[in-house]
């Protein structure tokens, strides 16, 4: 099987896929870097959009998508580069989501300064339709990324910093450098508040509303 990442930074996502052949698109010349040093092929995105006929077995952007400048220009790649088999799998934050609605500028994957584009389960089905794919599922229940944003929706809502964990944990932000209030709330959230959160996922989940989907075409 011939898998390729678009957005692939460091390959982790790679690393984790059973495809024998592997190829990573990423713009960053460290994530290139990283790929290489896991024995991962990575390309830059302009050379994979003039790319053609790779016959890719499947092709993700996984949590990528929203990033790029033109999504639709990379759709098309993607159209010419799988095989008349090939799978499309994209990740992605899902502004049609009871997250969006209730915590709403202090959503965590609205992310401005980062996510340039907010995509429905209606709009990227309209784009993939008109790229020539068809959509096959939608999952809802894309825990990895729909949970852990939860969590960090309800802390920005909460605290007088925004995405501390995310900080903490992915940036490694020091402790040092947020309140004992922000931190009281962090604790709040992945203890006594956490229940509710649980309920507030699969509410989400089984309404067709989480805050992130995984989308087949």
């Amino acid at each position: 099987q011939f898998w390729i990442d678009v957005g692939a930074g460091d390959g982790n996502f790679l690393q984790t896929v059973s495809a024998k052949k592997k190829l990573g698109v990423e713009i960053s010349s460290s994530g290139r870097l990283f790929m290489k040093e896991k024995k991962i092929n990575a390309i830059i995105p302009q050379q994979f959009l003039k790319l053609k006929k790779l016959n890719a077995d499947v092709i993700s952007f996984w949590h990528s998508l929203e990033h790029i400048n033109n999504p639709k220009q990379y759709i098309l790649a993607s159209f010419e580069n799988l095989n008349k088999n090939g799978k499309l799998i994209i990740g992605i934050p899902n502004i049609d989501s009871l997250e969006f609605s209730i915590f709403k500028d202090n959503w965590f994957h609205l992310a401005p300064n980062y996510h340039l584009w907010h995509f429905s389960p209606i709009s990227i089905t309209y784009m993939l339709n008109n790229c020539g794919f068809t959509v096959k599922k939608i999952d809802y229940f894309s825990f990895e990324h729909h949970f852990a944003g939860l969590i960090q929706s309800a802390i920005n809502l909460t605290s007088y910093s925004s995405d501390i964990l995310h900080k903490i944990f992915k940036r490694k932000s020091n402790l040092s450098t947020f309140s004992l209030t922000d931190i009281l709330w962090c604790l709040f959230w992945l203890t006594f508040g956490l229940p509710f959160l649980i309920l507030f996922f699969f509410v989400a989940v089984f309404t067709k509303h989480s805050g992130t989907i995984v989308v087949l075409a």
